[in-house]
């Protein structure tokens, strides 16, 4: 399942939830859950106040930096 390609729910009109099948995880869209302007307002928050991490992996017996960026808070003594 490409669930980028399932663009009924944005187009729909209805709101509700919507169930994913994917593996090894439960995956739900509650439409409407907050509003705009609260998603907006979070979305920001995230955007602007979290700590980002490049880190690097050994790949192919060469050190690389990875894609994307990641922000841990779990382990204090894990943290990149």
């Amino acid at each position: 399942m490409i669930l980028f390609n399932d663009t009924e729910m944005f187009t729909s009109g209805k709101s509700g939830k919507k169930i994913f099948d994917v593996p090894d995880a439960d995956l739900m869209l509650i439409d409407g859950f907050f509003t705009k302007e609260e998603s907006d307002n979070y979305y920001n928050i995230l955007l602007n106040n979290t700590v980002w991490h490049e880190y690097e992996m050994s790949m192919y017996d060469k050190i690389v930096t990875a894609l994307r960026m990641v922000a841990w808070y779990d382990d204090a003594d894990s943290r990149i």
